[in-house]
């Protein structure tokens, strides 16, 4: 990244990978690549095999830009508060997780940082079905967006107009946060 290498002793200068028109195939354990945040703005954005997400920038070997806003400049070495991985000075983001540095510890699992309502753990639930804050995240202002009904049959079934997915009785759909309409 730039004109130094952020990941230990600079490897010899290689041909700069084209950045890819989309998502990548594979796993970013299969070899380097190429971040399309970093490379968009001109930068080298070579990321080393085995890093989900870009130190520098945040976004995902997948290409999902990080939406969280840049930390300040980070001088030392540091652990992520979200999964416990030690990332060194001058990257923002856990290679592992995405997490920038210094955000808070993630609210326990099953419980929703913004309502404490229960959410499901699993890959399905990726936001809290009664307020929409997205799951392993704080949000203060999810009360407020969380108007209780005294259950769920009283919401009904509806198509999320987000993802498409059937969204049985929540006022969030747990794929993709978009909020039932209406």
């Amino acid at each position: 990244f730039g004109g130094g290498s952020l990941f230990g002793a600079a490897p010899a200068p290689a041909a700069a990978a084209p950045a890819p028109a989309n998502a990548k195939a594979g796993s970013p354990d299969d070899a380097d690549w190429v971040c399309t945040g970093c490379a968009a703005r001109g930068e080298d954005g070579t990321v080393p095999k085995g890093f989900k997400f870009c130190p520098i920038c945040g976004d995902s070997f997948h290409g999902t830009p990080n939406p969280k806003a840049k930390p300040p400049a980070v001088a030392e070495e540091w652990q992520c508060e979200g999964c416990g991985e030690v990332s060194i000075a001058g990257w923002y983001y856990c290679f592992e997780c995405g997490r920038p540095h210094g955000a808070p510890k993630p609210p326990p699992p099953g419980e929703c940082g913004g309502c404490g309502e229960y959410v499901p753990e699993g890959d399905l639930w990726k936001f809290c079905w009664n307020c929409g804050t997205a799951t392993g995240e704080w949000d203060s202002g999810a009360k407020g967006r969380a108007a209780r009904f005294e259950t769920n049959e009283e919401l009904g079934d509806w198509t999320c107009h987000g993802c498409r997915e059937e969204v049985a009785g929540t006022r969030y759909c747990p794929c993709c946060g978009a909020q039932k309409p209406g």
